[in-house]
């Protein structure tokens, strides 16, 4: 059997290429929490935000695929593409960052966030992921671009990449952030923040 991607259960349905956009959320300051608050009260407030996430994405069509620490990374496009990924993953990015300020969380404790979205072409393998401990099933560099990008973010920032940027054009005013060097990325990658 071929090793290349058209011979691997493609003609199957097991992995295809497709355009997926990417939402990487981390929360800001998220140490300075795991110091002040005790463990129990630690849990809630992470339950309480993680819960948040997976409902607002959820609602935008979306779906969380990994829970890292305090980072959440969701995915648009993943099971079925369709022309309004791009901007669904912006609405759900604004609506987290906005939810994390109406939380009922303890006394004196506030969420603030910092989200990357980007959009690009992925290899979607339907069976990684399933109890075999290969991964989420996403093969591009489209979820590290994410990942990158909202280390671009100041708190409370939406930053996404051009490809979203132009496929959700109209829907949403962005304000040019310039071009960054990722981490990783051999190609300085232009950033907007979306309001």
């Amino acid at each position: 059997m071929s090793t290349s991607l058209s011979g691997v259960d493609r003609r199957q349905g097991h992995a295809e290429q497709r355009l997926v956009t990417a939402l990487f959320c981390d929360l800001v300051e998220s140490v300075t929490l795991t110091v002040r608050l005790d463990p129990e009260e630690l849990m809630l407030v992470f339950d309480l935000y993680l819960a948040a996430c997976d409902d607002i994405v959820s609602t935008h069509g979306g779906r969380v695929m990994q829970y890292m620490g305090d980072g959440v990374l969701a995915y648009f496009g993943y099971m079925q593409a369709n022309a309004s990924d791009a901007a669904n993953a912006v609405r759900a990015a604004i609506g987290i960052r906005d939810a994390l300020g109406r939380l009922a969380l303890p006394i004196g404790v506030s969420l603030r966030s910092r989200i990357g979205v980007a959009t690009g072409a992925v290899v979607v393998n339907e069976r990684a992921g399933h109890g075999d401990g290969r991964g989420n099933g996403i093969v591009g560099e489209t979820p590290h671009r994410a990942a990158r990008l909202q280390t671009v973010a100041k708190p409370d920032m939406v930053v996404v990449d051009d490809t979203t940027r132009r496929l959700a054009e109209g829907m949403f005013t962005y304000r040019a952030l310039g071009i960054f060097p990722l981490t990783g990325f051999p190609v300085p990658v232009a950033a907007f923040e979306a309001v």
